[in-house]
Parts: C-alpha cells; sequence; structure tokens
C-alpha cells in the first residue's frame, strides 16, 4: 500500500472494535438502534513511528501483531492490557503478517529485503527465512495443504512449503500484487492488481492465472 494514504506522524493508536449483532442482542436492541461497531479501547504505540502496514492475531494468548513498517520493528501487544511483550527490531520495512496456532508460528514478510521470516509464537526465536526477491508483502494461509501464498515483487505470488520452509514454485503476475483472498471452496485465488488496474483469478493448481476482472477507473484497488 501506499505510505501517502496511511501515514501515522507521531503517535499510533489500534482501535479494538467489538461487533454486537443484532440477532445476539434480541429484538428488542435491534430496535432501540444499537450501533453495530463500538470502540473498545485505544492502544497507544509511544515508541513507534511511521506508518504500520498488516497485523495478525494470536487469539489463544490475545496478543495482537503488528507490521510497524516505518519503524523497521514488529510488535507483540497483550489485547487485555494494551501491554508490549516482544519487539522484533531491525525488520526491513515489514509488511504482511500472519500466525498459525497449529505450529505457534509468526510469518513476517519484509518488503524491504524480500524475505520472509519465520519466528516463534511462544518464544519469538527466530525459526528461518525464505528469499522471495524483493517487496514481500501480503501473506495469506492455505491450511488444508500447508503453504504460505505471499505477493512479492513486480508481479508475483509465492508458494512457500511451511513445513519445509522452502519456496515451491511462483506464479506470474501483471503487476504488484496487493491484498488477495483464497476461495475456500477451490484452488482459486483473487488478486488486487492496482497497477494493472485489474483483479487477476489465480489457479494455484495450474500455477498461472486464468482469468481477470477490469476495474477501469478504480485505480487503488488494494483491500
Amino acid at each position: 500500500m501506499q505510505a501517502t494514504h496511511y501515514s501515522i506522524k507521531r503517535l499510533l493508536l489500534i482501535s479494538a472494535l467489538i461487533i454486537a449483532c443484532a440477532a445476539l442482542l434480541g429484538p428488542s436492541g435491534a430496535r432501540a438502534g444499537t450501533q453495530p461497531l463500538v470502540l473498545e479501547r485505544t492502544i497507544p504505540l509511544p515508541h513507534v513511528f511511521g506508518r504500520i502496514d498488516h497485523m495478525a492475531v494470536d487469539l489463544a494468548r490475545k496478543r495482537l501483531i503488528i507490521a510497524e513498517l516505518g519503524n523497521g520493528s514488529v510488535d507483540v501487544v497483550d489485547l487485555g492490557s494494551g501491554a508490549l511483550v516482544h519487539r522484533f527490531d531491525s525488520v526491513k520495512q515489514p509488511q504482511g503478517l500472519a500466525y498459525l496456532p497449529g505450529l505457534d508460528l509468526i510469518l513476517v514478510a519484509s518488503g524491504g529485503d524480500g524475505s520472509l521470516e519465520f519466528c516463534g509464537g511462544g518464544d519469538f526465536s527466530r525459526r528461518g527465512s525464505v528469499p522471495l526477491g524483493e517487496d514481500a508483502d501480503n501473506i495469506r494461509i492455505d491450511p488444508g495443504i500447508q503453504i504460505a501464498i505471499v505477493g512479492y515483487g513486480n508481479g508475483g505470488l509465492a508458494i512457500v512449503d511451511i513445513a519445509h520452509q522452502a519456496l515451491r514454485r511462483s506464479i506470474a503476475l501483471p503487476a504488484h500484487p496487493e491484498s488477495f483472498q483464497l476461495d475456500p471452496h477451490a484452488t482459486r485465488v483473487y488478486v488486487n492488481i492496482p497497477d494493472a488496474g485489474q483483479l487477476a483469478v489465480v489457479d494455484l493448481a495450474a500455477g498461472r492465472q486464468v482469468a481477470k476482472w477490469q476495474v477501469r477507473g478504480l485505480a487503488e484497488n488494494y483491500p
């Protein structure tokens, strides 16, 4: 994502939102005009400068993991107390994050050196690294076949074997991919590619882009 859209100059605040479902509140709550989103709390990050990028959640430990791209760090914050639990320093432009509860792993994609880092979710030890090229960004996990899919470079999806920490293959795209989503019922991935003005449809089984949807006039299709 472009820094100009999401830059924060001084103090960064993480806003935790809880969703109040009208069905759970009951008809009277819905009729009373209950707000669907409620600001629960803010967590200051006083020693973080520049913009933040993606986040991930360790639900079991109630921890938020934050990629602080402009600060060159990744923070792990306790959602209950707001306290800093751990900081990964000297990370080169951290962008994408994922947490794997089964393996208790934190994955960090670094745009500065194009690497995918593996770290322990409990002891925060460095467990390995896979070089991808450049500008490693969004991460998605396919739990069924234990792969991490990482958008990177001038146009590619890296398919990484999580267990062996190895690059299986790369799938070419016409420009740098931003946010993308996996189809839970098929082997397809839907990828935003703003610089190409399209949303790409990628078939993981075939290992290639199989279709595209033009998004003319929508030049900033990031999320």
